[in-house]
């Protein structure tokens, strides 16, 4: 996908297309660019068999010199029922070895004789299919003839099968599933529909049914999507303008199959002159581009390495500053620890005065548990159902209660009550913040 993408930025270029119909011939010029191929003009050469080549050829020579695109050589598509195309599965053999493993099944490809036949072929991407066309050698001389004798400059010929298998990915990414592509024609033997498909089965199928009409859609799909192994509720689509493909591929030709008929001899390659002052302010804007970018980046890197420096200085700051703050939370809590510790004995002997004093004589305690929440004690005293109110009223002690049920014995009542201690000088503290 990367790759796709980055061949789409090299996509410039006007290119020619010239279809082969039985009364005429239909030629597009289009304008490819990164960003799409843009159809420039379509023109149609009606009775070229029965007119003097030198005429129609004239016709198409100022056709093409009116949209300035005298230099280019045209791909020609050839009529589909005048070739054969086949595609070959030779899996395992290097490219450097295609030739001789085409030329050894040719002769099981086609009826003609070993003199008569004219082929090409080309491998379908990197996979082990190669897609051969076969035509008739006269079939073949015949066109370059009347092509010679109108001026026309043809760089490749080929039926529509490659062309559409390469047109498919010359612009978009490659399709992902199987297609059937149909289009209705007239041949000099009748109508005919072309079939074209993709399928992992057949990556390549194309196949012509003469003497048929797209009335009979139903049958032609079932033979098409058993051949394919497709979906028989596949829906087909149209066939691309094969004229509008082929000059696609002529404008940006290496991503065309190198599928040719022609012999190299017999091509005619496109003049590039005219592409060279582009080029050369093309590589000016990218050197000027390349510069500033660096520039606008050697100015971030300075900046940013600044900012460092100064962000690194800051936190040195900020990271004696916390260490300082950590300094002084710590004494604060140290000098509260001691300064609570300092106040627990007074308050601790303050609860047991408070204590001696309401547990006095004859009344006494037989156990004292106190910690910093509570007092637990228990003993003896004359009044024991009293003693709660006692402790109550006391301001260092609070919530009193009984933790058993008082009991006399030898005129004296046993006793177990839980106090909650309170600090007078807390008590004091929590008004102050109060009138605050």
């Amino acid at each position: 996908m990367v790759k796709q993408d980055w061949l789409r930025w090299l996509n410039f270029g006007n290119g020619v297309g010239l279809e082969i119909e039985a009364a005429r011939l239909r030629v597009t010029i289009v304008r490819v660019r990164p960003a799409g191929a843009q159809p420039v003009a379509t023109h149609q050469i009606e009775d070229y068999l029965e007119r003097p080549a030198a005429e129609w050829g004239a016709e198409y020579a100022a056709f093409l010199k009116r949209h300035g695109v005298s230099h280019a050589a045209a791909y020609v598509v050839l009529p589909r029922h005048e070739a054969i195309v086949r595609a070959l599965n030779l899996q395992g053999v290097l490219d450097r070895d295609l030739a001789a493993a085409v030329s050894y099944q040719l002769d099981g490809l086609h009826p003609y004789g070993e003199e008569e036949a004219a082929f090409g072929y080309a491998r379908l991407g990197e996979s082990p299919w190669v897609l051969t066309a076969i035509t008739k050698r006269e079939t073949l001389a015949f066109y370059m003839t009347l092509f010679a004798e109108a001026g026309v400059a043809v760089a490749n010929i080929s039926p529509s099968a490659p062309l559409v298998w390469a047109g498919l990915r010359a612009l978009n990414d490659p399709p992902t599933a199987g297609l059937l592509l149909w289009a209705e024609r007239e041949t000099g033997q009748g109508p005919s529909v072309e079939v074209y498909g993709e399928s992992e089965a057949r990556p390549c199928y194309s196949v012509a049914f003469d003497q048929t009409r797209l009335e009979d859609a139903a049958r032609l799909r079932s033979l098409a999507t058993s051949e394919l192994r497709l979906d028989p509720g596949t829906e087909p689509q149209a066939l691309p303008d094969l004229s509008l493909t082929a000059a696609i591929l002529s404008a940006v030709p290496r991503r065309a199959l190198k599928l040719n008929l022609l012999s190299e001899s017999e091509r005619t390659s496109s003049s590039r002159l005219w592409l060279v002052p582009t080029v050369v302010l093309l590589a000016l804007l990218a050197m000027l581009t390349t510069v500033y970018l660096m520039q606008q980046n050697y100015q971030n890197q300075k900046l940013l390495e600044r900012l460092r420096q100064e962000i690194a200085r800051v936190e040195r700051y900020q990271a004696e500053s916390a260490k300082l703050d950590a300094d002084a939370v710590a004494s604060r809590a140290r000098v509260a620890l001691l300064d609570g510790m300092r106040q627990r004995t007074p308050e601790d002997l303050d609860t047991l005065l408070e204590l001696t004093r309401i547990l006095a004589p004859p009344g006494w305690v037989m156990s004292l548990d106190m910690t910093r929440q509570q007092v637990n004690v228990a003993g003896e005293a004359q009044q024991a159902d009293a003693l709660v109110q006692t402790l109550d009223a006391s301001p260092r002690l609070k919530e009193s209660q009984h933790l058993m049920p008082v009991t006399r014995t030898m005129g004296l009542d046993q006793f177990r009550i839980r106090s909650t201690r309170e600090s007078p000088a807390a008590e004091a503290k929590d008004l102050k913040e109060v009138k605050k």
